[in-house]
C-alpha cells in the first residue's frame, strides 16, 4: 500500500477549492458585462461565452461551445481592438 501524505491531499484539496472559486468569480464577470464576450483557445474555438454573446448568435450556450470557429472580427471591430490594446491580442493559457 502506497504511504499517504496528508498535507499533499490538504494541499490539493486547497487548490481545488480556490480554482472553482475563481471560475465562479470569472463567471460572474462574464455575465455581468452587457456586452456579448467570448473566450477562445489557440485554435479560436470558443471556450466560454457569456449571455450577451448567445443572445447575439442567437445560439445556446451549448451550441457554441468547442464547435467551429468565432467568428472574424470585422474591419471595424478590428480597429476598435488595435485602438484599445495597441500591443496585440494575447493568449492565456487554460
Amino acid at each position: 500500500m502506497a504511504p499517504e501524505f496528508p498535507y499533499f491531499k490538504y494541499q490539493a484539496k486547497e487548490a481545488e477549492q480556490r480554482l472553482t472559486e475563481l471560475q465562479a468569480f470569472v463567471s460572474s464577470l462574464l455575465e455581468g458585462i452587457g456586452e456579448g464576450v467570448i473566450v477562445v483557445d489557440r485554435e479560436l474555438k470558443i471556450r466560454s461565452a457569456n449571455k450577451g454573446y448567445c443572445e447575439q448568435v442567437n445560439a445556446s450556450f451549448d451550441d457554441i461551445i468547442g464547435v467551429g470557429q468565432a467568428p472574424e472580427p470585422t474591419p471595424a471591430e478590428t480597429a476598435a481592438l488595435q485602438a484599445a490594446d495597441p500591443g496585440g491580442v494575447r493568449f492565456l493559457e487554460f
